[in-house]
This record gives structure tokens, C-alpha cells and sequence, in this order.
């Protein structure tokens, strides 16, 4: 979700962060938080290919199932063959 900082949303979002990082106290953004953000958004990543994955081999699957996918390749056989 993006929101801009100028809508009201935005203003109370910058309150609410100021108001936590003073609580939390130290220094902000956290020296590490970067590479916890890279590793995060990686995983995610990961995550989405995974199931692209996934979803060519369960098509991938199903055309072979498919019992008018096999005669279409039956078809072709006998169509080069000639």
C-alpha cells in the first residue's frame, strides 16, 4: 500500500512513526534495516517464482492429462510421419 505523506493518512502514519521511534529511542533508520528490508523483499521474490513455478508445471500437467491434448499429438505424429 503507498501513501503519500501530504494526505491525512500520511500526516497521522508520520505522527505515529515519530511517536514509536521516540519510545523505541536510538538511532533512526536502524543501521540494519536495510539489509533486513533486501532480505525480506528476496524472500519474496523467491516466493513468486516459486509459485510461477508451480503454476507452469500443474498446466504443464494438466495438457498432458488432457485427453484431447494427447490426440492433437497423436495427430501430429501422423501428419509428419506422412
Amino acid at each position: 500500500m503507498v501513501v503519500t505523506r501530504t494526505s491525512p493518512e500520511g500526516r497521522m502514519m508520520s505522527k505515529w512513526l515519530v511517536a514509536a521511534r521516540k519510545k523505541l529511542g536510538g538511532a533512526f533508520p536502524r543501521p540494519d534495516a536495510r539489509k533486513q528490508m533486501e532480505k525480506y523483499a528476496q524472500k519474496l521474490r523467491e516466493l513468486k517464482m516459486k509459485k510461477a513455478r508451480g503454476a507452469v508445471q500443474q498446466t504443464a500437467e494438466d495438457i498432458a492429462k488432457d485427453p484431447f491434448m494427447k490426440e492433437l499429438q497423436g495427430d501430429t505424429a501422423n501428419v509428419t510421419g506422412q
